[in-house]
């Protein structure tokens, strides 16, 4: 496990749980992340993001008074967000469809499963570390682009116009 990467990282945990939120952090430690700051609720990560320079934001979904969500939505779209281009891991025990879908709209870079493990940790910081995904910012979404793949052969009905269209 290759954790040069995460050495001069600052990562923000916002959770509320005592025990995952220790649990996360010694993850954390073990892979050799340089600082780990921590929130127990989206209210205070908001502020905690405001006045310290943060590399990434491992969140929980379940919190008060400012869920995961609603955290995620605040950092993408308020003008006080420090860094709108936040990287954000979602960590969540709730993985129905509406639920992952709600999490990629609000503006969510990865969604980790609880309950984790150290790898899957190392894998979704990995990704995002080492593979970010290009911004997209745009009336009705504000966040990682979630595609995931180049799909130059699109075209459907929503497609960017860009020079090299069939029509």
């Amino acid at each position: 496990m290759d954790t040069t990467a995460f050495q001069e990282l600052t990562v923000l945990v916002v959770e509320d749980s005592d025990y995952y939120r220790r649990l996360i952090i010694t993850n954390l430690e073990a892979m050799s992340v340089g600082t780990t700051e921590e929130s127990v609720n989206g209210e205070d990560a908001f502020e905690a993001q405001q006045v310290r320079s943060i590399d990434l934001a491992l969140v929980d979904l379940e919190m008060e008074p400012v869920n995961g969500l609603e955290l995620t939505r605040k950092i993408r779209r308020d003008e006080k967000s420090a860094d709108r281009e936040l990287p954000i891991i979602m960590i969540t025990a709730h993985t129905d469809e509406e639920c992952v879908f709600a999490a990629r709209d609000a503006g969510v870079t990865e969604i980790l499963t609880k309950p984790i493990t150290a790898e899957s940790l190392y894998k979704r910081i990995y990704s995002v570390v080492m593979h970010p995904r290009p911004f997209v910012e745009h009336e009705t979404f504000v966040g990682p682009d979630r595609r995931r793949g180049d799909c130059t052969e699109y075209h459907g009905p929503d497609r960017r116009l860009n020079g090299s269209s069939t029509e």
